[in-house]
């Protein structure tokens, strides 16, 4: 059995600007650095794990549905918890964690027991390079089990540049040792993608000095490719195609510089430097969506030194109007959009460093529906959706009872006929798809 889920929104097609509700803000742990999203629970709302680095802890809270939280419910770590990102490791349809211990060189996995609740005694730790502080999560053999990239930033003192570790999921909640990368000056940041188009998940790093590019060969291994310049100390990188041209761009960060730069993909794996925009005193982070609902990508930024978010919306063509503030917290220091209130319009989530808040505004734009189609070609599923909607994912389950784990296809689809299409292969004997607004790291 195949069941097609498509959420519509009904309203104008788009906003000749961004609309926000006022900022919610939900107390959590000490000095929060990063924000994970998922439904912890399986209830079918978005909840929130946050990485506390001045405790020893990540703070679960668990959603209502409208935008709004459960007070926070803390979970232990090892001290000092730099990075949060979810996954279901084990394959048990229930989403668990990876958090990056930046003092214990090492990545801890939480198995989540479905209720938003982890499993404490079966804490997994898998050693990585020194000081991580950044987790991205993809598939790079293709075996459908989920693996870990992560960013470890080295020891400017012990003159240590720092790597990017690859941890290969057995599909158990268990990873094979890891395989580190050496990669340019103390990496930070890092996004997953595939930038040459052959269809094996690539990574782009932000280094404080430069981007450098790890091109996936489908097997779990990467071959290093070029560096790029492009202003002082980027520190956050994200990916989309902002040109619109089919080939996936990188919008990059640079804190010292005030500034977000702009690297136009080749589709062979190489990009060429474009345009830079002031975004603040102190950007930190940058995440991707179509916050307007023009089909065309935005870019959102947290600038550490101020209250403010930037937004900065894209016209398809690769440029970006004059960046707008919002204010949001004191010293936003990690940003990312996703649907929190189950409206598919992408909110803005941010951890404030200082306050030790979230802050949520949610968008207010109205959207128009996307319809999701479902058949079959030559044996194959085939998805297909308006080609005018271009920032949306197709999600996959296997079952719709609780808790329901939905996972994204890591594959591109493809134009036919004037529309996207996905053709993916039946894996047991049901299977449910739902359309989702793609969300930016």
């Amino acid at each position: 059995m195949l069941l097609g889920e498509a959420s519509a929104v009904h309203g104008a097609e788009s906003c000749a600007s961004v609309l926000l509700d006022e900022a919610r803000s939900f107390p959590v742990g000490g000095n929060p650095r990063s924000v994970a999203l998922g439904d912890f629970n399986g209830d079918g709302k978005m909840d929130l794990a946050v990485a506390n680095l001045d405790r020893s802890n990540v703070s679960i809270l668990i959603g209502v549905g409208d935008g709004t939280f459960r007070d926070a419910v803390n979970t232990p770590t090892l001290p000092h918890p730099r990075f949060v990102a979810a996954g279901d490791f084990n394959k048990d349809g229930k989403l668990d964690l990876a958090v990056a211990n930046i003092d214990f060189n090492s990545v801890s996995i939480l198995l989540g027991q479905g209720d938003g609740t982890f499993i404490r005694s079966a804490t997994r730790i898998f050693d990585v390079d020194v000081h991580p502080v950044f987790i991205a999560v993809g598939d790079f053999n293709g075996d459908r089990c989920l693996d870990i990239a992560v960013a470890n930033n080295g020891c400017a003192g012990c003159r240590i540049d720092g790597s990017v570790s690859i941890l290969l999921g057995k599909g158990d909640g268990t990873f094979a040792r890891a395989v580190d990368y050496p990669e340019g000056a103390h990496p930070v940041s890092l996004v997953v993608g595939d930038f040459n188009g052959d269809g094996a998940q690539d990574l782009a790093v932000a280094n404080v000095l430069t981007v450098s590019v790890l091109l996936g060969r489908g097997d779990g291994t990467f071959t290093p490719g070029a560096d790029y310049t492009t202003m002082l100390h980027p520190v956050s990188v994200a990916s989309g195609d902002f040109n619109e041209d089919g080939k996936l761009d990188l919008a990059v960060a640079n804190d010292t510089a005030g500034t977000v730069t702009l690297l136009r993909g080749q589709g062979d794996g190489s990009f060429l430097k474009s345009t830079s925009y002031k975004t603040g005193t102190l950007p930190v982070s940058v995440a991707v969506g179509d916050l307007n609902g023009d089909h065309h990508l935005d870019l959102v930024v947290a600038d550490l030194g101020s209250e403010d978010i930037w937004i900065l919306l894209g016209d398809g063509a690769g440029a970006f109007r004059p960046p707008v503030a919002e204010p949001v917290g004191a010293f936003p220091g990690f940003v990312l959009l996703d649907d929190v209130d189950g409206d598919t319009k992408p909110d803005v989530v941010v951890a404030n460093e200082n306050w030790d808040t979230v802050s949520v505004r949610l968008n207010t734009c109205p959207f128009a529906g996307v319809q999701l189609s479902i058949g079959f070609v030559a044996g194959k599923i085939s998805l297909t959706w308006p080609h005018t909607s271009r920032f949306y994912e197709i999600e996959t389950a296997s079952s719709l009872n609780s808790p329901v784990v939905w996972q994204p296809i890591a594959q591109s689809p493809s134009l036919s006929q004037g529309q996207w299409q996905m053709l993916v292969a039946p894996v047991g004997p049901q299977g449910f798809f739902r359309l989702r607004r793609r969300s930016g790291d």
